[in-house]
């Protein structure tokens, strides 16, 4: 029912009207970029943890394709030691096995006919570069 008067109030189909009201109150001292990243990594721990998050403004992801500091900085051992708590896991076999079965998983989830699924973690993660440097 919201979505169809918003819908009606701007005149434009929105894909997804909470994700368009979220990025449209973006506060000035916050890019919108980060926001995004920010509802991403939410949705990537709650997955380690299976907790279910659904990043509503993933459709607004400009900037992190491919390129996500969090992970990337994952195949250096002392960041990953720094962060392997947030991550839920005690070692980088671990947090490989955890990987393993994210990716078996797939990336089943997004909104219908809305700018793709919902990158899979591996799109950021290589389970193998994990710790794997110094």
């Amino acid at each position: 029912m919201l979505d169809h008067y918003y819908k009606k109030l701007k005149g434009k189909n929105y894909d997804n009207v909470h994700a368009d009201v979220i990025m449209s109150r973006v506060p000035e001292f916050l890019q919108k970029h980060e926001l995004v990243a920010g509802d991403l990594f939410c949705y990537y721990i709650g997955q380690l943890h299976d907790i279910d998050w659904f990043p509503m403004t993933y459709g607004y992801n400009t900037r992190n394709r491919g390129d996500f500091e969090f992970f990337n900085r994952l195949v250096s051992k002392r960041h990953f030691a720094k962060v392997k708590t947030l991550l839920g896991v005690e070692n980088s076999s671990e947090f490989k096995s955890k990987l393993d079965a994210l990716i078996a998983k797939g990336a089943d989830r997004g909104y219908a006919n809305y700018r793709g699924k919902i990158p899979a973690i591996d799109y950021y993660v290589n389970p193998e570069a994990v710790a794997s440097q110094i």
